[in-house]
């Protein structure tokens, strides 16, 4: 059904029909290195749908405006409710992950030797069915000599590997599919070249997507972040890497994060490892939202 305001939802379920489900509301939830979640509120003229034909199925939603498709985000279905039933329609919840959700349900121990951080990425998921991944990388990370999973969660063992990597993931969404992209630099998602106009008036989206409310804030963090470790190849080398943020006129530069060991084998590696560190104990010292 198309609202008075030009928006329509539809959302198709596994092999059932598209007519199955009307969308009463829904809402996303994205965050980076997080799997989004979609739920779904909606009504069926069936009173009595086989849940094997929804659950653990594939689930896409359109948003459409005027008769053109604005946004689609597809994946799983997680969770499905059967509540209510009226004169007409019976209501349904459900929740919609993507695949890579998969990965927190199984658990494992074991040792990659000699693999690049990717590489690993890789064949868990592919491991787990999950052919449909990409990487964009700036940097060169390098192979590690000896990696444990332990007692994790394939999920948590890659969204570790990842953070201690400098990266992060997101999802990207084409016709029936959704891709999980690994990323080390904010270019692989900010693609976007015209302007977002800021408009407080609640208008349409004829002119496009607006911003209507904005707000920054500061906050204070760590300033500066020192690892060292230790290598029998060379002793007497300390294996210091020091990381200062370039970003400090509102606060003091005596904050600094020191950690032993560093658990990095070479100067290469302690350099990009700082780095990593301070990005993430500085996360949120700069808002814009």
């Amino acid at each position: 059904m198309t609202e008075s305001n030009g928006l329509r939802f539809t959302v198709n379920v596994g092999t059932l029909l598209e007519s199955t489900f009307g969308v009463v509301d829904f809402t996303l939830e994205e965050r980076m290195s997080e799997p989004f979640a979609l739920k779904l509120s909606l009504a069926s003229p069936q009173t009595g749908i086989d849940f094997g034909e929804v659950l653990d199925q594939s689930c896409e939603l359109m948003v459409w405006y005027n008769g053109e498709l604005q946004r689609r985000v597809s994946g799983i279905v997680s969770d499905f409710a059967q509540g209510d039933t009226g004169f007409q329609r019976t209501r349904y919840e459900a929740v919609v992950r993507p695949a890579l959700w998969r990965t927190g349900l199984r658990t494992n121990c074991r040792i990659f030797q000699v693999k690049k951080p990717e590489d690993i990425i890789g064949e868990i998921l592919e491991e787990a069915g999950i052919l449909d991944y990409a990487f964009s990388l700036r940097q060169n990370h390098a192979a590690r000599e000896y990696c444990v999973q332990y007692r994790e969660s394939d999920l948590d063992f890659i969204t570790r590997l990842v953070a201690e990597e400098g990266m992060y993931f997101f999802h990207e969404f084409e016709a029936g599919k959704h891709r999980v992209v690994f990323a080390d630099h904010a270019g692989a998602v900010v693609k976007k070249t015209d302007p977002l106009f800021f408009n407080l008036a609640n208008q349409g989206l004829e002119q496009g997507a607006y911003v209507r409310q904005f707000s920054y804030r500061e906050a204070v963090k760590t300033s500066s972040v020192e690892l060292r470790d230790y290598s029998f190849k060379n002793p007497a080398y300390s294996q210091s890497n020091q990381k200062i943020s370039n970003d400090l006129a509102h606060q003091r530069q005596t904050y600094e994060h020191y950690d032993y060991p560093g658990r990095y084998k070479s100067g290469e590696s302690g350099k990009a490892f700082s780095a990593y560190r301070l990005d993430a104990r500085r996360a949120g010292a700069m808002i814009g939202q």
